[in-house]
């Protein structure tokens, strides 16, 4: 068994992507086939799925060293907190977003999904130092606050500046994900925060990000450039997402998926690195990418815009260039 762990430990970015693919298509694939039809059964394993990164990345943190014990009352705290947020989160966007209906079964469902979210938040105060450091920011972020708003508006911005570029041009803009057309600003506000807060804390945000940039970046980047690091991370990032995109992909085309590859690896590796290395920023840009794209479509102009931002990032920040770590601090 020690041997295993050694082999493990030595190779740990590698049995990262490797244990993150086998856990997360094997519950996408029994979610698409064995239960296509039924969002609310299906739930479950998409959820798990799609917290993969995080969950195998936090295991793979844990180090061997002596376990703290006074860090039990704020775990247990902070897993109930975010337990009911996620609960009437999910609760609330199943029932206004979704039109499910309010039954025990939506009760159990979301009651199960919530402990995810928990879970992943909670191990901040885990009593293994590895997995605290691994997920610290989180609460404790790093950089300037102007980076945290720059993710939070960043996207909805560009959207809305292709959008309106569109029109001038006489071009198609495609309809959006949520229609707000005919709703009251209470209820558009409602929306955008229910829809928000899923997507940072049930799902990409919190799901994700501590996996992709918190784990794999981060020792991506102690070999190889953040240029290189961010679009590989990108690519592998695209085909973990086919099971449940397939049909998206397929309709966009290879040519805007690339486009999209290319601009997300970049962006959030760039983000990362400006910020020190804070998951809170990178899980913010997750939400708000996936917000922003529910209510504002992405035109040919945003990807154009897009594109030219991250050529921006690219020489603004010599991301070709290797940087040096010292003690697993950015800058």
């Amino acid at each position: 068994m020690n041997k295993i762990n050694e082999y493990i430990k030595k190779h740990t970015l590698l049995f990262f992507f490797i244990f993150t693919f086998l856990l997360s298509w094997l519950m996408f694939i029994i979610a698409m086939t064995l239960i296509p039809e039924n969002e609310l059964y299906r739930a479950p394993f998409i959820t798990v799925g799609a917290f993969a990164p995080a969950l195998v990345s936090s295991l793979l943190s844990r180090s061997q060293k002596k376990r703290e014990q006074s860090t039990r009352k704020r775990r247990s705290a902070a897993f109930a907190v975010t337990w009911i947020i996620a609960f009437i989160n999910i609760l609330l966007f199943s029932l206004i977003i979704r039109n499910l209906a309010f039954d025990a079964i939506l009760i159990m469902v979301t009651a199960f999904l919530a402990l995810l979210p928990a879970f992943v938040l909670s191990s901040v105060y885990s009593k293994n130092k590895g997995v605290r450091d691994h997920l610290i920011t989180l609460i404790k972020p790093k950089g300037s606050w102007e980076f945290y708003v720059l993710a939070l508006t960043g996207i909805p911005a560009v959207l809305l500046l292709g959008a309106v570029i569109t029109q001038m041009i006489n071009g198609s803009i495609p309809d959006p994900m949520y229609s707000i057309q005919d709703a009251g600003w209470s209820m558009i506000f409602l929306m955008i925060l229910l829809i928000f807060v899923s997507h940072l804390i049930n799902s990409g945000g919190l799901a994700e990000e501590p996996g992709w940039r918190g784990f794999a970046l981060k020792r991506m980047q102690m070999k190889i450039s953040p240029l290189l690091a961010g679009i590989i991370i990108g690519f592998i990032w695209a085909l973990w997402h086919i099971p449940v995109m397939m049909a998206q992909v397929q309709a966009l085309g290879p040519i805007i998926v690339a486009a999209q590859v290319l601009q997300l690896g970049i962006t959030f590796t760039w983000l990362y690195n400006r910020t020190q290395g804070s998951l809170l920023s990178v899980a913010l840009l997750h939400a708000s990418w996936n917000t922003g794209g529910s209510f504002i479509p992405r035109t040919q102009a945003f990807y154009i815009i897009m594109t030219m931002v991250m050529v921006i990032f690219v020489f603004s920040d010599r991301m070709w260039k290797r940087f040096s770590y010292k003690q697993g601090i950015f800058f």
